[in-house]
């Protein structure tokens, strides 16, 4: 029948198997593209280790570190895992997926992710079994972005929360987390234009001795890494700065680096700033976002409305 146990698991196997498997044979396609025109400019072979690097952004596209010469590597690329996690809700809303099949499709992607890290042990930098929960927690939130508003489980949870909250205390938690959003999505515009600076006015090391067709692919492999990009400009517009082990760090007031690897997600790291009003004024930018959109939260008749005398419109 059509709400069998068997089809429900069968389901969530399909779109486990389905999700695992589009994105693992576009990243063997990526690595061995991008392999292959580095060796037709170098005049070298390195798409023969195309299988070991396609497993190593496997893993860093899942949040699993792994070593290279020796040294732990942690930068995954924060760019492929939203991608990840995106196919896994497609995936998981076109098979329909639900509690049942979500056990079943766990233990497909633990069972994929045990075989990859078997194949890969000897440059896994994390233990097995941190190595396999970070792998389904993709899978997991993945699978928790499916949950829309006409699903059952959405329904219970909001009659509950509508029996056990009063229509005040809701509409300031929503008025909050619109606020909240609003935030983000102006921190992060700003964070983006930060990094276009950067790579407009930065000097990418790593494209000195790069063909034209190398840089391309380059760059486009790169932009896995933009979320982790846009993280560090946040942080370097709110002054923290980005340390980068003991190799490198880079402030708003000081800037410098020894043996940092020549790659292009580096060589774009800004240098510090001369101009004290300059910086001063960069690190009053978001407090001045942070008043206006409190501000016309706090005044607008779809917020508290709180100047216009009247009361708040209800919603």
């Amino acid at each position: 029948t059509a709400g069998s146990p068997f089809r429900s698991v069968l389901r969530g196997i399909l779109a486990a198997a389905v999700s695992y498997g589009l994105f693992a044979v576009s990243v063997v396609l990526l690595t061995s593209l991008f392999l292959l025109i580095i060796g037709m400019e170098t005049h070298t072979q390195p798409a023969n280790y195309a299988m070991q690097v396609s497993a190593a952004f496997l893993l860093l596209s899942q949040g699993i570190g792994i070593t290279y010469a020796g040294l732990p590597v942690t930068f995954v690329p924060l760019g492929f895992i939203f991608i990840w996690i995106i196919l896994i809700r497609a995936c998981g809303r076109r098979f329909h997926i639900d509690p049942r099949g979500f056990l079943a499709g766990s233990c497909v992607w633990i069972i994929f992710t045990a075989v990859l890290l078997w194949r890969a042990q000897d440059f896994v930098a994390i233990s097995i079994w941190r190595a396999v929960l970070y792998s389904w927690l993709v899978f997991a939130c993945g699978c928790l972005l499916t949950i829309d508003r006409k699903s059952p489980l959405f329904r219970r949870a909001r009659k509950s929360l509508m029996q056990k909250t009063s229509a005040t205390l809701r509409r300031t938690v929503l008025l909050g987390i619109r606020l909240a959003v609003r935030f983000l999505i102006a921190l992060s515009v700003l964070s983006f234009v930060t990094v276009l600076i950067w790579i407009i006015m930065g000097k990418v090391m790593s494209y000195v001795s790069m063909g034209p067709a190398s840089a391309v692919i380059t760059t486009v492999v790169s932009l896995g890494w933009l979320p982790n990009l846009m993280v560090w400009a946040l942080s370097w517009l709110l002054g923290s700065g980005i340390v980068i082990g003991n190799v490198g760090v880079f402030t708003l007031w000081k800037s410098g680096s020894t043996a940092l690897p020549v790659i292009p997600v580096f060589g774009i790291l800004p240098k510090s700033l001369l101009s004290q009003n300059v910086i001063i004024a960069i690190l009053i930018i978001p407090i001045i976002i942070a008043f206006l959109l409190g501000l016309q939260t706090i005044s607008s008749r779809r917020g508290f409305n709180l100047f216009s005398g009247r009361d708040i419109r209800q919603e």
